[in-house]
């Protein structure tokens, strides 16, 4: 035997373990011999090693035989695991166990071995035992049962600590469809819808502790459907300790329904919308505006009177009357809810931007009733979201474009039959300015040096800070003799006086031009040919230009 499992696993088994286990093996027409059983089963059954190799019919009293042979039958016919309980008597005394019985499986899918792993229960059947007592002189008290339970309008369940049913009001089987037969000694946690099981766990394990739980939850019906309730958990205390549990429903069916009706009603909507911070519009099918909340006085100065039976588009910024009008329309056709970004006429005569979430509202016969559609002012947020965008393409300093929105406005050029110049620029001896003046001074001609370069360009040119005092020019659709003569032009708005920081302050500029003569160079290429430009320039004294061309 030893041989056969292996010493390791035998002497788990025998040393290891508290429960009992034993292994027995199939040998045809209902007959098991047993193989196994560990010091556990010999301490607590009056089994000895001589019964290894014997079968069950021989080594047991016949009605215990006839039960676990039953029960082994059941394993082979279902290849699955069998959980029973089962009772046995040793000196003069009866125990109470769980049996778990394993099938083990060979190469083929059959059944070579069964395992029983014995759990010795009866501390816990007497624990239920004398809970159960506790029941029954707690129902004792006349006054309290039929309060708790026979008078109360609601579902009573009580149950023990491992959450089994002991007892159950008339109002159970109302609610749910089961008699009290059917559910006692069943888990409380059966009769909930799964997605609600999670929840009633975690109260009911407060509830062990001593706390009363509430929880929203649903019940399985008998038929299948589900029952939405409201669940109080409590404790049953004696002497301080907690014995047992009150599970109480209250059906929340009627009460659900009227919260619907009352929500789609018009008197509820008009009481919300009286208070409501945001606008609040009703249209009907054909698009008209049924009701105004008071709050379009506060929010856009036009009263609630001056938008009843106006088109839903009234007053609607012209530009984005026809998304608005389409995502209307295709909310009703799909029966789906829609959110839109739009301008609003305000009584100044400016626009204000809203956020506004619509609801189509059907009845019986999925005709549209009307719809609901709640505005709130995000003008606020867009102007955020405006200056954030604009940040992020813009220098803080200057507030010219930066390097990602000229790579943005080259790259559009360069898709387009746009003629393009690239200038390079920077400043003459900055780094002295910056050493003599301080860095504000050297920002500040910096922010000048961008003016002046700005002044000389039109509307399709552009002008980026790349960073310190380099600055990149975009010209388009100009010819070499107008390039040459707005390098020129720069050049002069250096050479005006600079009365920013100092006198006499003399500020040059050198530039580097280049064309994109097709539009094959990379903006890599673009630039490297415009910085090579700018060298030259400087090579030859600064405050001057100089024009890349291809070798």
């Amino acid at each position: 035997m030893v041989k056969e499992f292996g010493s390791s696993f035998f002497d788990i088994l025998t040393e290891g373990l508290s429960d009992q286990v034993y292994a027995v093996r199939p040998i045809g027409e209902g007959q098991f011999v047993y193989v196994f059983f560990n010091k556990a089963a010999c301490r607590k059954t009056e089994l000895t090693e001589d019964v290894i190799g014997k079968t069950i019919q021989e080594a047991l009293a016949q009605e215990h035989a006839e039960l676990l042979t039953e029960k082994y039958n059941q394993v082979l016919a279902t290849k699955k695991v069998v959980v029973y309980r089962d009772s046995y008597e040793k000196n003069k005394e009866t125990f109470h166990s769980e049996t778990t019985l394993t099938p083990l499986f060979d190469e083929k899918d059959g059944i070579y071995l069964i395992v029983a792993a014995v759990k010795d229960v009866t501390d816990q059947l007497k624990a239920e035992q004398e809970l159960k007592q506790i029941w029954t002189e707690l129902f004792k008290n006349k006054k309290r049962y039929e309060s708790l339970f026979r008078d109360n309008p609601d579902a009573v369940l009580s149950c023990d600590l491992s959450g089994y049913i002991l007892n159950c009001n008339p109002q159970v089987t109302e609610l749910i469809g089961y008699t009290s037969v059917e559910i006692k000694g069943r888990p409380v946690s059966e009769l909930f819808e799964e997605e609600s099981l999670e929840n009633f766990s975690e109260n009911y394990e407060w509830v062990l502790h001593g706390a009363s739980k509430f929880a929203r939850l649903s019940l399985k019906h008998k038929e299948g459907y589900f029952i939405p309730v409201s669940v109080k958990i409590s404790p049953i205390m004696m002497n301080h300790e907690v014995e047992g549990i009150y599970v109480i429903f209250h059906d929340l069916t009627d009460q659900i329904e009227s919260e619907r009706k009352l929500y789609e009603s018009e008197e509820r909507f008009r009481v919300i919308a009286e208070n409501a911070n945001d606008l609040i519009t009703l249209l009907n099918h054909q698009g008209k505006i049924l009701y105004a909340s008071p709050s379009y006085k506060r929010i856009v100065g036009f009263t609630e009177e001056d938008y009843v039976n106006k088109i839903f588009l009234y007053h609607i910024h012209p530009d984005d009357r026809e998304s608005y009008n389409e995502i209307v329309t295709t909310s009703i056709k799909d029966g789906k809810p829609f959110t839109i970004e739009n301008r609003h006429l305000t009584e100044s005569g400016e626009y204000i931007w809203l956020e506004s979430k619509g609801t189509p509202v059907f009845d019986k016969n999925k005709q549209l009733k009307h719809m609901v559609v709640l505005s709130r002012d995000i003008s606020e947020q867009k102007s955020q979201q405006e200056k954030l965008e604009y940040d992020a393409l813009h220098d803080h300093l200057t507030g010219l474009p930066n390097r990602r929105l000229l790579r943005s406005k080259l790259n559009d050029v360069l898709h387009s039959d746009n003629h393009l110049a690239i200038f390079m620029l920077d400043i003459d001896n900055f780094k002295h300015i910056n050493d003599t003046y301080g860095h504000d001074a050297g920002d500040a001609v910096i922010v000048e040096f961008g003016m002046r370069i700005q002044s000389s360009l039109n509307d399709k040119d552009t002008v980026a800070r790349m960073g310190g005092d380099e600055f990149i020019l975009l010209i388009v659709n100009r010819s070499e003799q107008e390039v040459i003569q707005l390098a020129e032009e720069i050049k002069k708005q250096m050479h005006h006086e600079w009365d920013i920081i100092a006198e006499n302050l003399n500020v040059t500029t050198s530039i580097g031009i280049t064309f994109v003569e097709n539009n094959r160079e990379s903006e890599l290429q673009l630039m490297k040919q415009a910085d090579v430009a700018l060298y030259e320039a400087k090579k030859k004294g600064k405050d001057g230009f100089c024009i890349f061309h291809s070798v």
